[in-house]
């Protein structure tokens, strides 16, 4: 098989798996916001949940003004 053909076959497997990818991204979006919506959480719960170090890291610190100086 000369290169360029397989530059192709191989171009076409990618998009192939994006397409794939993409689909099963919008399945699990779909999912995730079914379980979210039953179980009247939202986003941060849910990362609070996953992990609970990412809120309190990307909290503001309540006690620093919120303006720089």
């Amino acid at each position: 098989m000369s290169k360029p053909a397989k530059f192709r076959r191989l171009n076409q497997h990618i998009a192939q798996q994006l397409k794939e990818d993409d689909a099963l991204q919008d399945e699990f979006e779909i999912a995730l916001r079914i379980l979210i919506g039953k179980y009247d959480m939202n986003l941060r719960d849910v990362v609070s949940i996953l992990d609970p170090m990412a809120i309190i890291e990307t909290a503001p610190d309540a006690r620093s003004p919120s303006r720089r100086v």
